[in-house]
């Protein structure tokens, strides 16, 4: 596993190679596997913030998010091909619900789940980074976020609190709470895009570009073109790898 302390980060050199690489890679989860290591995932996550915060939208819900998709592509961070972060980028967001202030063209991330124990290692950090580069080689001057609020009681606000203030640190600003176009209750944040050159040192995206975007640093074929699943298959917790 390789370690992430602030920005910094220091990439691995296989041995006898004398070449770097990217310890990091984001790409998106394809295979009925993959998809079911994410799943369990978000089982853990939000197990974890009910024992330790707050009661949560069921976890099989929104677990079972990563199996549909049809509006969304199921979005994993693997470091040294272990599932640290998971998420679901929008195949054409419409973020018209955010208001008349908010609208316009932009990344929509929706949720982003961490792997429990990943508080302090670096992964916010690192997600802020593939995101808002990779909206800026596709075209987007901004990076939005919508974090799921508790179902069917108010958030502690010490814990909304706690969140915006961290991620205010990395780039980050709140713009208020609301209604998603699911009908789910959301914080929402955004952050501007930003041409980060030297990521890919970093991280491996392996991330299509939006259709019509410029397709560069191997991104593959457009985001347009992504499979999506045809139905939903079983999936099994337990077959996720342990960090």
């Amino acid at each position: 596993m390789s370690a992430v302390s602030g920005t910094a980060h220091v990439p691995i050199s296989p041995p006898g190679t004398g070449q770097s690489y990217a310890a990091y890679e984001m790409r998106p989860l394809h295979t009925d596997a993959e998809r079911a290591e994410a799943e369990a995932l978000v089982i853990d996550r939000l197990d974890w913030l009910a024992r330790k915060y707050r009661s949560c939208a069921s976890s099989a819900h929104v677990a079972s998010l990563f199996r549909e998709t049809a509006a969304h592509v199921p979005l994993g961070m693997f470091d040294d091909g272990v599932l640290i972060c998971c998420l679901m980028l929008g195949r054409d967001p419409d973020t018209r619900c955010w208001g008349s202030a908010d609208c316009g063209p932009a990344l929509l991330l929706r949720h982003v789940y961490a792997l429990p124990g990943q508080t302090g290692t670096g992964v916010a950090r690192l997600l802020t980074l593939w995101a808002t580069d990779y909206a800026a080689r596709a075209g987007l001057p901004w990076v939005r976020v919508e974090a799921l609020l508790t179902s069917g009681a108010d958030t502690p606000a010490e814990l909304v609190a706690r969140l915006t203030a961290y991620l205010a640190d990395l780039g980050w600003t709140s713009t208020g709470r609301g209604v998603s176009t699911d009908g789910e209750r959301v914080a929402r944040l955004q952050s501007p895009a930003e041409h980060r050159p030297a990521l890919s040192d970093i991280i491996r995206c392996a991330v299509p570009l939006p259709a019509g975007a410029a397709q560069d640093r191997g991104s593959g074929p457009p985001l347009s073109s992504l499979p999506v699943a045809a139905s939903a298959s079983p999936t099994d917790p337990t077959r996720r790898k342990s960090a």
